[in-house]
């Protein structure tokens, strides 16, 4: 329905925050009835590292998100998915070195399953000729890069805080930061025709419902697992892609 750009990227990511963030604050009070409460805790509290870890993990899913996109534009959904779940190799160090969540060997042996995926699914992309493709590989790996960030810094807010007030507020760092994207004056290629339209916003809303379903399923297993644990499970993400 619209033309692959880094703009069309912000639209599609607005998109799905203008339907997410009322959805999840419609639900956030049912899943968690204290959740405004807390949320309210969270701005007023002197120690402002918790909501610095919210608010950052928030800004990393925004920038994973957009990247991901222009990466898919460029290889594929497939092969970019792919790239992106590389995020274990970047997440089960990190939450060693932060949390102590040592590696199992048979989480040590996932990971090099995933490498060697990752490598498979990047090399013939890297070898074919012309800048695009292996721009999109060195895209869709940064995009990785934001997502294993993104996974740390929510764990590190979990320490105070119960998965669903992280959610809304990273839904909203989202919403804030893409909308102020988008109002920048930018020549980002934003363009949708008037033809397109019903078919865009009908995608956007599956989108949205998707997006809220699996991030806040997501938000909820790394709390009761820990960042390492659930970014390997969430890693059968490529085989369902």
């Amino acid at each position: 329905f619209i033309q692959p750009s880094v703009g069309n990227s912000l639209l599609i990511l607005w998109t799905r925050m203008l339907i997410v963030v009322p959805l999840m604050m419609g639900i956030a009070g049912f899943v968690y009835p204290k959740v405004w409460h807390d949320i309210k805790r969270l701005l007023l509290d002197r120690d402002r590292r918790p909501l610095i870890n919210v608010v950052g993990s928030g800004f990393f899913l925004f920038l994973s998100q957009v990247l991901i996109y222009i990466a898919i534009a460029q290889i594929g959904p497939g092969v970019a998915v792919t790239i992106l779940f590389m995020y274990p190799l970047i997440t089960v160090p990190l939450a060693w070195w932060l949390f102590g969540d040592r590696p199992t060997k048979l989480r040590s042996s996932v990971m090099i399953l995933i490498l060697l995926g990752v490598i498979l699914a990047a090399v013939p992309n890297l070898a074919t000729a012309g800048m695009a493709k292996g721009g999109g590989v060195i895209v869709a790996v940064l995009s990785g890069v934001a997502f294993a960030l993104y996974l740390i810094l929510m764990q590190l807010g979990f320490k105070k805080l119960h998965p669903v007030p992280v959610s809304v507020v990273q839904f909203m760092t989202i919403l804030v930061l893409s909308s102020a994207s988008l109002s920048l004056p930018l020549q980002l290629g934003v363009s949708l025709l008037p033809n397109n339209r019903t078919g865009f916003w009908v995608g956007g809303l599956v989108l949205g419902a998707l997006t809220l379903v699996g991030y806040l399923a997501n938000n909820f297993g790394v709390r009761y697992m820990g960042a390492g644990q659930a970014s390997i499970v969430a890693s059968s993400g490529p085989v369902i892609t």
